[in-house]
């Protein structure tokens, strides 16, 4: 999909459409991207592992637009940019078919963790870095410009999204972890629509010279899961918890997510319609697969 959103964008260079067919298509499928390569790794063993391969890879494509929002500069902070990671995630397909996912299973003498385990760790660093040089950037442009972005816009305003997420990514797991571990899949899924709704978001912002949102709906979805969590942590002996009723939750949830993505494409500024009629078919296909799969993985 990455490339094919690439040859539509040459089409409309130099207009706000390149902007909008090329990163935010890119900002949708980088989730399945990346859900795929857990799969190839088999990280469904290690849930807490996958979570956190799939959030440094939103985090990062996240701070680069908010980087693009303040400084009007787009730019990979490390020579491993979006085509090597493409790159990389190919090779993890191939030796997967190749060998077997099996492979990845592996101990690692030197290091005394599996193979699998050490690459979500060293993706882990690397994001850790790009994240925490690109928010320098931010935070210097803040400072010396009034906390204005080169638009004359608010330079603080992704940060409300971005904190919010992370701290359902972090607080979830820890007061529920049931919840979390019985559909982690889905719950990955939720975090990264949102966080591809909140790089749309930005997108529009730049491209239409106007403010980033503080908040959006898509946080009611999240903040209303992170109750049921903390209601569940506190409430967990009084009442019967079944894996049934967490899936429902958290499918329910990723289809209002995909919903609310599609529904700002589709009303949004005309700077959105493309990236609607390109991103629209993958996400309600995929999200009617996951519930089909779901459903049939708990009922079995």
């Amino acid at each position: 999909m990455d490339a094919l959103d690439g040859h539509q964008a040459r089409k409309v260079q130099d207009t706000p459409l390149e902007d909008a067919f090329d990163h935010g298509a890119d900002s949708v499928s980088l989730v399945y991207l990346t859900m795929a390569t857990c799969c190839a790794l088999q990280l469904g063993t290690n849930p807490f592992c996958m979570l956190v391969f799939c959030m440094t890879a939103s985090a990062v494509f996240y701070v680069l637009h908010w980087k693009l929002y303040a400084t009007g500069v787009f730019k990979y902070l490390w020579p491993f940019a979006e085509t090597e990671a493409q790159l990389a995630a190919c090779l993890v397909f191939v030796t997967s078919a190749a060998i077997g996912p099996a492979v990845w299973n592996t101990e690692v003498p030197v290091f005394g963790g599996k193979i699998k385990v050490l690459l979500v760790c060293a993706c882990a660093a690397g994001g850790a870095v790009t994240c925490a040089q690109g928010g320098r950037e931010i935070l210097l442009r803040g400072r010396h410009h009034a906390w204005q972005t080169v638009q004359a816009t608010d330079v603080a305003a992704p940060l409300a999204i971005l904190s919010a997420i992370t701290a359902t990514a972090v607080l979830v797991p820890s007061l529920d972890t049931a919840l979390f571990l019985h559909q982690p899949c889905v719950f990955v899924l939720v975090l990264g629509t949102a966080m591809a709704k909140g790089n749309a978001r930005i997108i529009g912002a730049y491209d239409t010279f106007s403010d980033a949102p503080y908040l959006d709906s898509c946080l009611l979805i999240l903040g209303t899961i992170l109750v049921i969590s903390g209601l569940n942590g506190v409430t967990s002996g009084l009442h019967d918890r079944t894996a049934l009723w967490d899936s429902r939750l958290l499918v329910a949830s990723l289809v209002m997510c995909t919903a609310d993505l599609v529904f700002v494409m589709c009303t949004a500024d005309l700077v959105f319609v493309s990236l609607f009629v390109m991103c629209t078919a993958d996400l309600v296909f995929v999200s009617l697969f996951i519930c089909l799969f779901v459903a049939g993985d708990v009922h079995s």
